[in-house]
């Protein structure tokens, strides 16, 4: 049986196994010449089946809680220097979420300020993690919108601050 840790096993019959590594179907086959033709027809099947079944990317909208409210807080009370090192840890959290975000395959679209639109296909434990990221290098929290658009992910993201924020949540609910 061939196998690696980055594939995903699809099916088989009789002597042939079909796997996806990194994002391609192969074939590995033992004892060939005994049933070409149900090979030929299963790995046709099985390519189908990889094209239909591989999930459109998402879009990610993420956004810091209540930021502004800080940033004018600061403001109004003249403290240029607490802004300014609330200012660096807002950036450097942005930006070390940015680089993660592409380390783990995603494709980012935006990020300006406390906002990151990505692009990819994410389970929520490790958006969470994100938010988590967030909240314990600026201890502000943040609030991320998931759909298969932007305006879904927008909606959605208007839907986590409008229950508070600190949360995921995905379109269509």
């Amino acid at each position: 049986m061939v196998h690696s840790l980055n594939s995903r096993y699809f099916g088989s019959a009789g002597n042939w196994l079909i796997n996806e590594t990194d994002g391609d179907a192969k074939l590995a086959l033992t004892q060939c010449e005994s049933r070409p033709h149900l090979a030929n027809a299963l790995l046709r099947n099985i390519l189908t089946m990889h094209k239909t079944q591989k999930e459109p990317k998402k879009i990610y909208n993420f956004d810091g809680d209540n930021i502004g409210r800080v940033v004018d807080d600061y403001v109004l009370r003249n403290d240029i220097e607490a802004l300014s090192i609330f200012s660096a840890k807002v950036a450097s959290a942005t930006e070390e979420i940015r680089k993660i975000i592409i380390q783990n395959g995603g494709t980012v679209i935006l990020c300006a300020g406390d906002n990151i639109m990505f692009q990819g296909n994410f389970e929520n434990l490790w958006c969470e993690k994100l938010l988590s990221l967030f909240l314990s290098l600026t201890g502000c929290t943040a609030s991320l919108g998931v759909g298969n658009t932007g305006a879904e992910s927008y909606l959605a993201l208007s839907l986590a601050k409008a229950n508070g924020g600190g949360k995921t949540i995905r379109y269509p609910w």
